[in-house]
């Protein structure tokens, strides 16, 4: 963002070490300043509405930091009923920018300008027992900003089933795929009926017939259809991508999931910039 996060989340600290020992949430919201230029508040009710036209002056610059908390294991679900933001080019003028506090700088939603539907439908969720919203604007607001309203609810996926082991299990989403011309290559959950790997594993065969996919349970799937990349380039291996579809639909458990995937808002992938899918095997 605009200023060092790591400041932000070492200031948050004590108000993380305070929901350690406390059990049960207050019913009201406390302001503080960490900083000359940034006013942070803390809401610990547990569930509730913030509009920023109640805490951001109209007639100035502003860089203000709303804090959700709640206490483990639960987590914060935030839903925006109103945003308003002035539409620019890069770097934005106005944005808000969702966070997990308890995460470093892992952000979940950065939203800038209106007018391209950059307010979502969704529910943004937290992976720990906070959230925060910094409304960021290098000029007067003139009535912009937002409201959401929020609660304290169970989380239905723990933040542990997104990291390198669950319950004992590395990545319970990478499966194997075994061809009966003795190759094999991994492949990535991503729902209950189809894979994401690379197109160089079929580079010997794409016929489904003759690829089985092991789970992590050790049971055997067979393959309906691969569908290699339409500009797949076996020598450059330039849009190095396969899904395969499975003939019948996976039943999820402990040790069987599908990948953590990010919501369609949380990122904006430019082109030139590469991301990949990664697994731990015997080794990171």
């Amino acid at each position: 963002m605009h200023h060092s996060r790591w400041l932000i989340w070492l200031l948050l600290q004590p108000v993380l070490a305070y929901q350690l020992v406390s059990s049960t949430p207050t019913t009201q919201a406390v302001s503080t300043t960490t900083r000359p230029w940034q006013d942070t508040i803390h809401f610990y009710n547990e569930s509730g509405t913030i509009s920023s036209t109640d805490y951001a002056p109209n007639d100035t610059t502003v860089d203000y930091l709303f804090v959700i908390h709640t206490v483990d294991p639960h987590v914060i679900k935030i839903k925006f009923q109103w945003l308003s933001l002035k539409n620019n080019e890069y770097p934005c003028s106005q944005s808000v920018e969702v966070m997990n506090v308890n995460f470093g700088v892992d952000i979940l939603a950065h939203l800038c300008g209106t007018t391209n539907g950059s307010i979502t439908p969704y529910s943004i969720k937290s992976m720990g027992p906070g959230i925060s919203l910094e409304l960021y604007s290098s000029n007067p607001l003139e009535g912009n900003g937002f409201k959401v309203t929020y609660t304290s609810i169970a989380p239905t996926r723990t933040a542990k089933a997104c990291g390198d082991e669950w319950l004992g299990h590395s990545n319970p989403w990478v499966v194997q795929l075994i061809s009966n011309h003795s190759s094999s290559c991994y492949a990535t959950i991503i729902n209950n009926k189809w894979l994401v790997t690379v197109a160089h594993c079929f580079s010997n065969t794409s016929d489904p017939s003759h690829w089985l996919v092991q789970l992590t349970d050790r049971r055997n799937m067979n393959v309906s259809r691969i569908l290699q990349h339409s500009k797949f380039n076996d020598s450059t291996l330039d849009y190095d991508v396969a899904l395969v579809e499975l003939n019948a639909t996976l039943t999820f458990s402990s040790i069987l999931q599908p990948a953590c995937l990010p919501e369609s808002y949380q990122q904006n992938y430019a082109m030139g910039k590469s991301c990949s899918i990664v697994y731990n095997i015997g080794g990171t």
